[in-house]
């Protein structure tokens, strides 16, 4: 078992639906895959943190909306986490 593998189960047995980063707005899943985690080819282990799948809110996003989903420090609604 790999990090990547590592960490995704980790996450998912404590509940978290990925991982965030505030000051470089970024997140990633941590699902099935667990190559989806770490896109950019490893952690931020000083800026990423466990959260929550969120959908986009256009009004909020820094990248202006369209992203599909987000991961945030507080967990939506469960009727709106299907992203």
């Amino acid at each position: 078992m790999d990090l990547r593998a590592l960490a995704a189960k980790a996450l998912a047995d404590l509940g978290y639906d990925g991982l965030y980063n505030e000051a470089d707005d970024c997140a990633c899943k941590a699902d099935d895959r667990a190559d989806d985690l770490f896109p950019c080819g490893a952690p931020s282990l000083g800026g990423c943190k466990p959260g929550y799948l969120g959908k986009c809110d256009a009004a909020t996003c820094p990248s202006g909306g369209g992203c599909g989903w987000h991961i945030t420090a507080t967990k939506d609604d469960e009727s709106e986490r299907e992203v």
